[in-house]
């Protein structure tokens, strides 16, 4: 199916290359060619300078710009478009560029990973997930140092207990 989608893509952009071309004559053909580039380049650029912004604003509140990242990897996707030569990618690239479109799209793969979920390997293994910690093994090596004559001591605080990681409290007797 991917392989017909592969010979049958290029043949349909030529045949609508063609018939646009008989319809509009060939140089309004070719300026509407490509000045469809220049469009979506000018509103690729727009685009992405308005999703930076947005994303710096929300990395500055603290929260992740995951929106915008899949904003991006659609602008990035619609460029990519945009330079392959066609009419069909051309619209396709500037369905990728309008806001509503990728809200829906979001939609639809976020309903989809709900859906089916994430597996490691083999995706027929259902709710199999990946290792749980009690599976992980992590080797190092280590060596015990005594405190010197006189001091008292110290060990870490657990992420149980209050405090920031990495403070020591002194050992209880």
């Amino acid at each position: 199916m991917v392989l017909f989608g592969l010979i049958a893509w290029p043949i349909l952009e030529i045949y609508i290359f063609i018939q646009v071309g008989e319809w509009l004559g060939w140089i309004n053909t070719l300026l509407l060619f490509f000045g469809a580039g220049v469009a979506g380049l000018w509103l690729m650029r727009s685009e992405g300078i308005s999703l930076l912004m947005r994303a710096r604003a929300q990395m500055q509140n603290g929260v992740a710009p995951i929106d915008q990242a899949f904003d991006a990897l659609c602008l990035v996707a619609g460029g990519v478009l945009l330079l392959l030569p066609g009419f069909l990618t051309d619209i396709a690239a500037l369905i990728l560029f309008l806001p509503p479109t990728r809200v829906a799209l979001k939609r639809m793969l976020a309903r989809h990973a709900i859906v089916h979920g994430s597996t490691y390997g083999d995706p027929r293994q259902g709710s199999k997930r990946g290792p749980t910690r009690d599976d992980m093994v992590i080797e190092g090596e280590f060596e015990e140092v005594s405190p010197a004559p006189g001091e008292t001591p110290q060990r870490p605080l657990l992420d149980s207990q209050l405090g920031t990681p990495g403070d020591v409290v002194p050992k209880r007797d």
